[in-house]
């Protein structure tokens, strides 16, 4: 198990992260305290005016819900995807589909409060969680993983998760529309590295070849 950890390390440590800060949110601290981390990790235009890399990266790593089933995702989202393409380039995938999706969808909520078309409220809008990074990675495995199995496990948990995840994209909706964005980037940027990648590593993950012909 050591082993594996250290040979994947991105997905189990990204796991723990989103795990311990959802802990300490739900049940250390009060429901003012929440509310008040909230809007202060949210990725909303508010935050992102002022303050926009430390909304990005501290938002990624709050789940308000079903903690247990986003760590569950990250694994198999995140694990076929370093194995595929090693661990660096997993974090610039998974990383450009998150800013892309936030980008994207807090961008055109910017430009809908600009012509009166959405209200105030959205500015301060609620918006924390890895989804972005984790169906990113799921799409990105579904097109380009390393075998037959984990396309259809990155597939299989998608599909447990796409009935919740473009509710509204007709009406503008700041998450559906992260969402379709940041899949697009994991489609596209999987598309980049697989074209990128030396054939001789093509479907292994780069980290565990080192670290087998090292020992």
């Amino acid at each position: 198990m050591v082993g594996i950890v250290r040979r994947y390390p991105v997905p189990f440590c990204y796991a723990g992260v989103v795990a311990a800060v959802s802990l300490v949110w739900g049940y250390g601290l009060g429901p003012e305290q929440q509310r008040g981390f909230l809007g202060w990790a949210s990725t909303n235009v508010a935050n992102l005016t002022v303050r926009p890399v430390t909304s990005m990266i501290v938002s990624a790593f709050v789940a308000q819900e079903t903690m247990a089933l986003w760590s569950v995702m990250i694994l198999v989202g995140l694990g076929p995807l370093v194995h595929r393409f090693g661990n660096m380039r997993s974090i610039g995938l998974v990383l450009a589909a998150h800013v892309t999706g936030t980008l994207i969808s807090q961008g055109i909520t910017a430009l809908r409060l600009a012509v009166g078309a959405a209200p105030d409220a959205v500015r301060y809008m609620h918006d924390v969680g890895p989804s972005y990074v984790v169906v990113s990675a799921q799409i990105a495995v579904v097109f380009y993983g390393h075998s037959w199995w984990h396309r259809a496990i990155a597939l299989g948990s998608w599909l447990m998760l796409a009935p919740f995840l473009f509710g509204g994209l007709g009406d503008w909706d700041v998450a559906a529309i992260g969402h379709l964005s940041a899949m697009i980037t994991g489609a596209v940027a999987g598309g980049l590295l697989v074209r990128r990648t030396p054939a001789t590593l093509r479907g292994a993950n780069r980290d565990a070849v080192n670290a087998v012909s090292l020992s």
